[in-house]
C-alpha cells in the first residue's frame, strides 16, 4: 500500500475510534438500539443503527467543509436542543411505562417497527441530537492542527467512512450485548426496560437543567471555536 492509501487508512481509523468511543456511554441512541434489538430482534436494531450512522456522518462531513457558517444557524440549533430534549423525556415515560406494566413487554415508543420506520427513527433521533456539532467540531479541529487530518476531499472521505463504521461497531454493543442481557438473567427484560427507562430520566433531567441554564449546543460549539482559535498559530 502507497504512503497515501496508509495516511488515508489512518484517518478511518481516527474516525472510528472516535466515533466508537462517542456511542459507547449511555444516550437515547444506544439504549433505544438496545430496546429494539430485545424486543423487535435484530435486523431492525441493526437498520435503526445505520439510519443513526448515516446522520452521523452528514452532521460531522457538514462540520468539516463549513465550520463557520454554523454560527448562523444558533436559533436551529436552539429549537433542536429541545426537540431532543423532547424526544429523551417521550422515551424515558415510554421505558418506564412499560417497565411498570411488565404484561405488555414492550415500550409504546417502538411498538411494531417496519424496517423502514426502524430506520426513520435512527435517523430521526441522530438529527435531533445537536450536541453532535461540538463533539465533532473539537475533535476534528484537534485532528487538523496536530496535522494528522488532512483537508483534502479524499482525507475528509475517509475520517468520515470512519466515523460511520465507528458508530456501528460502538452501537453493535448494546444491539448484541442487551438481548444476551436479558435472555441470561430471570425477568432480565424487566429489569433492562427499569435501567433505560432511569438513564433516560436522568439523561432529560440534566438536558432540562442545562438548557434553562442556556449551556445548550449552540454555547459549547461557541466554547469549541474559540477554543480552535486559540490554539491556531
Amino acid at each position: 500500500m502507497h504512503s497515501g492509501g496508509i495516511s488515508y487508512a489512518m484517518q478511518a481509523l481516527r474516525g472510528l475510534a472516535v466515533s466508537a468511543l462517542g456511542a459507547i456511554p449511555l444516550g437515547v441512541i444506544n439504549v433505544t438500539a438496545m430496546q429494539i434489538a430485545i424486543h423487535q430482534g435484530y435486523s431492525k436494531a441493526w437498520i435503526f443503527a445505520a439510519g443513526a450512522a448515516i446522520v452521523e456522518v452528514i452532521y460531522a462531513r457538514v462540520l468539516l467543509v463549513g465550520l463557520k457558517k454554523l454560527l448562523r444557524f444558533r436559533k436551529w440549533l436552539q429549537v433542536m436542543d429541545w426537540l431532543a430534549f423532547a424526544i429523551v423525556a417521550v422515551l424515558a415515560v415510554a421505558s418506564l411505562y412499560a417497565a411498570m406494566h411488565p404484561a405488555e413487554q414492550q415500550a409504546i415508543f417502538i411498538r411494531k417497527l417496519t424496517l423502514p420506520t426502524a430506520f426513520l427513527l435512527g435517523m430521526g433521533i441522530s438529527a435531533a441530537n445537536p450536541m453532535q456539532f461540538p463533539y465533532w467540531f473539537g475533535w476534528s479541529a484537534v485532528f487538523i492542527n496536530s496535522g494528522k487530518l488532512g483537508t483534502g476531499v479524499p482525507d475528509f472521505n475517509a475520517y468520515t467512512l470512519g466515523i460511520g463504521i465507528g458508530t456501528l461497531l460502538g452501537l453493535a454493543v448494546f444491539i448484541l450485548g442487551g438481548p444476551l442481557l436479558a435472555n441470561n438473567l430471570q425477568n432480565g427484560q424487566h429489569w433492562v426496560q427499569w435501567g433505560v427507562g432511569i438513564v433516560l430520566a436522568i439523561t432529560a433531567l440534566i438536558f432540562l437543567i442545562r438548557l434553562l441554564r442556556g449551556g445548550g449546543s449552540a454555547r459549547s460549539l461557541d466554547q469549541s471555536i474559540n477554543r480552535h482559535k486559540q490554539v491556531q498559530p
